[in-house]
């Protein structure tokens, strides 16, 4: 049985990965701006630190390689910086 993580990188194409991240993004966005909005500012700013984490694996798809690594702000970004 494979993992989320295989199915990304085995089974789908880099622009239905680089859909997926940004699309999970969206929706995580909307979520967190709700939480927010009701003043539940742990878990909007949970949230938010995984908005960030899902758009960074989508740039990090679409410019650098088409596998991210699992926890992406924790990757070396010296390696290959985000401006080219």
């Amino acid at each position: 049985m494979f993992s989320w993580r295989c199915r990304l990188n085995i089974i789908m194409e880099k622009a239905e990965q680089i859909k997926y991240w940004a699309d999970s993004s969206d929706r995580d966005y909307k979520t967190m701006h709700h939480l927010y909005e009701k003043k539940d500012y742990n878990w909007a700013l949970f949230l938010g630190h995984l908005v960030i984490e899902k758009l960074l694996k989508a740039y990090f798809v679409k410019n650098v390689n088409n596998k991210p690594p699992l926890f992406i702000i924790c990757y070396d970004w010296r390696k290959r910086p985000i401006y080219n």
